[in-house]
């Protein structure tokens, strides 16, 4: 009898300790599954501050060109004779060329960071060319800031000229690697 008893505590006691490490268990996942979702919103909250951020930081770049252009159109664009009259060197045309001039200096300046900020994490992570095209093409679809195909990202690194939309993906993508990877 000692010994039915014995087995029946010895039982009971290793299916409560069973059932509490069940429970133990079972919560442990739910807090896994909670840190976890966490995490996804935090990391989505980040991508998009960071989308913001390069907007904000993409119209503060164009409003500063546009403020240098607007200085050097100031002082040269007026001359004086030696009269003391002035004479305004600018016409409609020159206006409409300025325009087209800012906007090549702004691709210029982003294929600028684009390309030495590209070449840093192909060289760092020995990928191809192709590899790192592939790689910026998913990282700006994981920004949000939507799709942009490889050959579209190789020919922009190759010089070639692209539209205005993928020009901002781009400036977004440079902008999140900067901060955070190198």
């Amino acid at each position: 009898m000692n010994k039915n008893l014995s087995v029946e505590v010895s039982t009971k006691i290793a299916n409560e300790v069973s059932a509490r490490l069940s429970e133990i268990n079972s919560e442990l996942n739910i807090n896994d599954i909670r840190n976890e979702f966490g995490s996804v919103v935090i990391k989505n909250l980040q991508n998009e501050i960071n989308q913001h951020y390069a907007v904000v930081q993409r119209s503060n770049f164009d409003q500063q060109s546009v403020s240098n252009e607007s200085e050097a159109n100031s002082t040269n664009g007026s001359e004086t004779n030696s009269g003391g009259s002035s004479t305004i060197s600018s016409s409609s045309s020159s206006d409409s060329s300025g325009s087209s001039q800012r906007f090549a200096n702004i691709i210029s300046v982003i294929r600028e960071q684009f390309t030495g900020v590209f070449d840093r994490v192909k060289g760092a992570n020995n990928y191809s060319l192709d590899q790192m095209c592939a790689v910026v093409s998913v990282d700006i679809l994981r920004l949000g800031m939507g799709v942009i195909g490889k050959d579209t990202i190789k020919g922009f690194y190759r010089g070639e000229n692209i539209k205005s939309e993928n020009l901002e993906k781009i400036g977004a993508w440079i902008d999140n690697t900067h901060l955070h990877r190198y």
